[in-house]
């Protein structure tokens, strides 16, 4: 529940504020949150939903503008991709010795 706080809180900054930063970046933490509560299916839902969001805001609030605010959202959408392959590694090696016992 904590997760979906946090992703609409982030939504909702970078809709309404006109902060010229990589808010969505901060998706990263709702993928982290979720991966204490979900196995591979589920956070991979979460990271989808994270970077539709970051895409939603992008169209928007900028709409199809290829300049800056376009490289902050691509960056964003990168580091989601980049926390969630990471985060399902994890995981993986962590399931894997309790498999063995």
């Amino acid at each position: 529940m904590l997760a979906v706080a946090l992703a609409v809180a982030i939504f909702l900054v970078d809709t309404a504020t006109p902060l010229e930063a990589a808010v969505a970046v901060l998706y990263v933490l709702v993928v982290m949150l979720a991966s204490r509560f979900v196995a591979r299916r589920g956070l991979l839902l979460v990271a989808y939903a994270c970077i539709g969001l970051t895409a939603v805001n992008q169209l928007l609030t900028h709409g199809f503008e290829v300049e800056t605010p376009l490289i902050r959202a691509l960056v964003s959408i990168a580091a989601i991709a980049v926390t969630t392959y990471l985060t399902l590694n994890y995981q993986s090696a962590s399931a894997k010795p309790q498999e063995q016992v």
